[in-house]
C-alpha cells in the first residue's frame, strides 16, 4: 500500500510504501471515520491460496486493517476473515460499517467500530449469487452507500441492480453526518456546502467513531459553529442587526431570509477574493436598505448625522462610545445615499452593537435556522434567559441541543 501526498497536484510526493503478507492484487479500501484506519481489500489473495500446492484449505475472504495513524510509516493491525470464500472487491465506510461487495458472497455488512483493534465483525448481508460462495469472478462487484435515506444500491454482473435497506440501525437524513452538515449550511449560510467545508465538518462529527457522547458534543458545536462562523457573522447577525438598529424590533422570519440571501449572494469564506465580494455585497445592500420606504420614513433624507446616528444607536438600545459616535458621523458625510449607508453600517458594525444583540440574535437564530419560523415569545424568552444565566454558553444552557434533538426539527426530515 502506498501513500502520496498530493496537495501539490503538480508535484505528488511519496510518503510510504509497505508490504504485506500475502498480498496478491491490492485493490481498493475506505478510511475509518477517524481517519486513522484504512480497511483494504485484496482481490487475489484468496484466489491465489486456493491455488497452491499442495492444496491448501480454501481462504476465506480476507480484509485488511491498516493504521494509517502515522502517514509515513502504515502497518496493518490485523487481518478480519469474513464468513464465506469468495473473492472482495469494492467496499466503502459509512459512519460504523463497511459495505463490501465481495462477488459471489454479495454484499456484506461489516462493522468497524473495532478498527482500532482490527476487530470487525460481520451484521448483515445480501447474497445476490446464492448458488455457492465460491473464488470466482460472478456476482457483486460493487455498492453504493451514501444516500442520505439509508438505501444502498448494488450491481449484480449477471442479475442487475439491487436496492436494499440494511436492518442495522443505520443512521439516516439529519441522523447522517453528511446530511447534517449539509442542512446546517442551508439554514444558516444560505447555500449549498462547498466541498472542503463539507468535508471538514463532516469528519469533525465523524472522528468520534463509536462514541456516542462525543458525536453528540461534536454535533452541537458543529451546528452552532455555522453562527458563530464569519460567514454568517457578516450576513445573517449583520441583516439582524440592521433590523434592530433601524427598527427597535428583530426582523420576521420570512424578510430576514431574503435579506441574508441578498448579503451572502456568491459568498464563501476563504475562497479567493471573498473579501471583496463581501464589501461589495454589504455596501450594495446597505445603500438599498436606506433607500426603502419604511427606512427614510424614519430617517428622512436630510436628517442631521448626529441626530441619525443618536437615533440609530436608541433604536439598537445601546450607548454608542465617543470613538463609535465620530466614525459614524465622519462616514455619514453629506448624508447622500452613500453617506446614509455609511453612517448606518458604522453603527450596527461596531463593537458595542455587535456585543449587545449576540445572545437575542443566537436565540432567534435557532428558530430561523432550525424550525423555519417566527419564535413564539414564550419559548424565545425561556431560552434567552437560560442563554444569558450561563453567560452566552450554549452547551451548558443545552439550546442548540434542545433543537437540534426536538420533535419539530426532526419532523422537518420525516423523523
Amino acid at each position: 500500500m502506498t501513500v502520496v501526498d498530493v496537495t501539490n497536484k503538480s508535484a505528488p510526493v511519496q510518503l510510504s510504501r509497505a508490504p504485506y503478507a500475502g498480498s496478491g492484487y491490492t485493490h481498493q479500501g475506505w478510511l475509518t471515520g477517524d481517519q486513522a484506519r484504512f480497511i483494504l481489500d485484496d482481490e487475489l489473495d484468496e484466489l491465489n491460496q486456493n491455488k497452491q500446492t499442495p492444496p491448501q484449505p480454501p481462504a476465506k475472504t480476507r480484509t485488511f486493517v491498516w493504521d494509517v495513524s502515522d502517514l509515513d510509516a502504515p502497518f496493518v493491525r490485523g487481518v478480519f476473515q469474513g464468513s464465506t470464500t469468495a473473492i472482495d472487491h469494492n467496499q466503502y465506510v459509512r459512519s460504523l460499517h463497511a459495505f463490501q461487495s465481495n462477488y459471489r458472497s454479495g454484499v456484506r455488512v461489516v462493522d468497524v467500530r473495532g478498527a482500532a483493534t482490527a476487530n470487525l465483525s460481520e451484521v448483515a448481508f445480501f447474497d445476490v449469487y446464492p448458488v455457492d460462495d465460491a473464488a470466482a469472478f460472478n456476482g457483486t462487484w460493487g455498492n453504493y452507500p451514501f444516500f442520505a435515506s439509508g438505501t444502498i444500491i448494488a450491481s449484480g454482473m449477471e442479475q442487475g441492480l439491487f436496492v436494499l435497506r440494511p436492518q442495522i440501525g443505520l443512521p439516516v437524513k439529519i441522523d447522517y453526518e453528511p446530511f447534517f452538515v449539509r442542512q446546517q449550511y442551508r439554514d444558516f449560510l444560505g447555500r449549498e456546502p462547498d466541498e472542503p467545508g463539507l468535508a471538514f465538518w463532516t469528519h469533525e462529527i465523524e472522528s468520534c467513531t463509536a462514541d456516542p457522547a462525543c458525536r453528540e458534543v461534536k454535533r452541537i458545536n458543529v451546528s452552532a459553529a455555522f453562527f458563530l462562523s464569519i460567514e454568517f457573522q457578516e450576513t445573517g447577525y449583520l441583516v439582524y442587526r440592521l433590523h434592530r438598529s433601524s427598527f427597535g424590533t428583530p426582523p420576521s422570519f420570512a424578510g430576514f431570509t431574503d435579506d441574508a440571501r441578498q448579503v451572502g449572494q456568491g459568498l464563501v469564506v476563504g475562497q479567493a477574493g471573498w473579501q471583496a465580494l463581501l464589501e461589495t455585497n454589504k455596501r450594495t445592500f446597505a445603500e438599498g436598505w436606506v433607500q426603502r420606504p419604511a427606512f427614510v420614513a424614519d430617517f428622512p433624507v436630510g436628517m442631521p448625522a448626529q441626530d441619525y446616528i443618536l437615533k440609530l444607536s436608541q433604536r439598537a438600545g445601546v450607548t454608542l462610545t465617543p470613538a463609535e459616535s465620530q466614525a459614524a458621523t465622519v462616514a455619514y458625510g453629506t448624508g447622500d445615499t452613500p453617506g446614509r449607508a455609511r453612517g448606518l453600517r458604522a453603527v450596527v458594525e461596531g463593537a458595542t452593537v455587535t456585543q449587545a444583540h449576540k445572545s437575542p440574535a443566537f436565540v432567534l437564530m435557532e428558530y430561523f435556522g432550525y424550525l423555519r419560523r417566527d419564535p413564539d415569545a414564550e419559548g424565545y424568552n425561556h431560552w434567552l434567559t437560560k442563554l444569558n444565566q450561563f453567560n452566552g454558553n450554549f452547551v451548558e444552557a443545552e439550546m442548540v441541543k434542545a433543537f437540534i434533538t426536538s420533535a419539530e426539527y426532526r419532523q422537518r426530515f420525516g423523523q
